[in-house]
């Protein structure tokens, strides 16, 4: 299959922006093959999200941090 992306981010609060987001990946998906997906969540979800991830071994490949927030 077609190489995969997944990228997580914290919720727009315009939730269009979010949607303009996914129909990019879309095209870009059209574009050069490489599957790509979003997940919104809160964004005080986003510091456990991570802790799982890592914990894990198995989490999204981008994380989009708030810039407050610790990095890996």
């Amino acid at each position: 299959g077609a190489p995969r992306l997944s990228v997580l981010s914290w919720a727009n609060t315009l939730h269009a922006m979010d949607d303009v987001l996914r129909e990019q990946a879309k095209e870009y998906t059209k574009t050069k093959g490489i599957d790509v997906s979003w997940e919104f969540i809160s964004h005080q979800d986003i510091p456990a999200k991570v802790a799982a991830a890592v914990e894990s071994g198995a989490g999204p490949d981008i994380i989009n941090l708030w810039t407050d927030m610790p990095h890996l």
